[in-house]
């Protein structure tokens, strides 16, 4: 078992919905570049609600959770190919947690919590790979290896948060154990707020957070490392109130659902009492911010479009999709009053979004972290 070394001194951040002072980061202090994609619209590629996406050089692969289709594209937004499909045979799925891109080995990769698939960037099968007997999701493919996850109230017992698998799931390491929790309602719970592991990837290390009963932040580096200290307090969620499942927890808590992280920042966002607040933490001071916008997140003075926040990073890129209605609705909401917006950005923005229509699908936005 991997042991969580404790190596170099913990960051952490204290959460307190009561305190949240504002401050002023806007996209252009974290970002050198901004790019639309609006993924082709056809009669056998339409997306609703995409509940999980791989970008890579020169790929986009999403999962549709609303027609539990797959779909691989052009990193254009040019429309590939359909990739597998649902059913209980051995080369389909019945629901997908992740899907992933590795175009060093031109495959394709589809969780599901029984089994993964693999395909081949044509959408051919490849082979599938069962892990029923482990009973563990597979939450993130990195580094040739398959992190798995099992939040916080798993019964009974005491399970291994993260557990490092190879491609063919033999056992590398497992580690950070969860918190145990006391069943106090008939028939066992397993209850989690979504998503159950938060995780992105930055300078080629991954860092993982349990989104539940764990406020640590771990960095994946020759083992499962500590790294920051989200501490909600009085907030959190703690063990006696999972146990009786009761709902109103998961309201009246602060449940952390993305992380991202630059040179100088550690953002994130958190849920309080039905409020999404979007935060900035300042490595150097050591001081918690918000933004103003709330759930919009990072204001947008780069092109004076829609606020951004990253819905998933792997290194300096940062991703978020926007159904084509909410775009254009954000969109109408243009704000050129920034002093410092390019007009060629400003203008740029304009002519795209006079190009969309509600019917089509959704808009991947990329940014380039300074």
């Amino acid at each position: 078992m991997i042991q969580a070394l404790f190596a170099q001194p913990l960051v952490s951040i204290h959460i307190d919905p009561a305190n949240v002072s504002k401050g002023r980061l806007m996209l252009s202090d974290l970002v050198e570049s901004v790019e639309y994609i609006p993924l082709e619209t056809k009669d056998n590629c339409l997306i609703g609600h995409i509940s999980c996406f791989d970008v890579s050089k020169n790929y986009i692969l999403l999962y549709c959770s609303q027609t539990n289709n797959v779909f691989l594209f052009k990193r254009d937004g040019r429309f590939v190919a359909k990739i597998g499909s649902s059913g209980q045979g051995p080369q389909e799925y019945l629901r997908l947690n992740n899907v992933f891109i590795d175009e060093t080995k031109n495959e394709l990769i589809l969780c599901s919590f029984n089994k993964h698939l693999f395909f081949s960037l044509s959408g051919k099968f490849l082979r599938m790979v069962s892990h029923q007997k482990n009973q563990t999701p597979l939450w993130i493919y990195y580094n040739n290896q398959l992190i798995s996850g099992s939040p916080s109230g798993v019964f009974p017992g005491i399970f291994p948060v993260y557990n490092i698998w190879t491609l063919d799931m033999q056992l590398i390491a497992s580690g950070v154990n969860s918190i145990p929790v006391e069943n106090k309602v008939e028939g066992g719970i397993g209850m989690f707020s979504n998503p159950a592991i938060v995780s992105y990837i930055y300078e080629n290390k991954l860092y993982l957070r349990e989104s539940t009963l764990n406020d640590t932040v771990y960095v994946v580096d020759n083992g499962i490392m500590p790294k920051y200290i989200l501490y909600t307090g009085k907030y959190g969620i703690t063990p006696e109130e999972k146990g009786s499942f009761n709902l109103d927890f998961l309201t009246n808590s602060a449940n952390v659902s993305s992380i991202a992280e630059t040179a100088s920042y550690i953002l994130f966002q958190y849920r309080y009492r039905k409020v999404v607040y979007s935060a900035f933490f300042k490595k150097d001071s050591g001081k918690l911010e918000y933004f103003d916008t709330n759930e919009a997140g990072i204001p947008n003075n780069f092109d004076g479009g829609l606020d951004f926040w990253p819905e998933k990073q792997i290194n300096k890129e940062w991703y978020c999709f926007y159904d084509a209605p909410t775009f254009l609705n954000k969109s109408a909401k243009h704000k050129p009053e920034f002093s410092n917006v390019s007009q060629a950005a400003s203008q740029k923005y304009k002519n795209l979004v006079r190009k969309i229509d509600t019917e089509d699908n959704p808009v991947l936005v990329i940014s380039i972290i300074k």
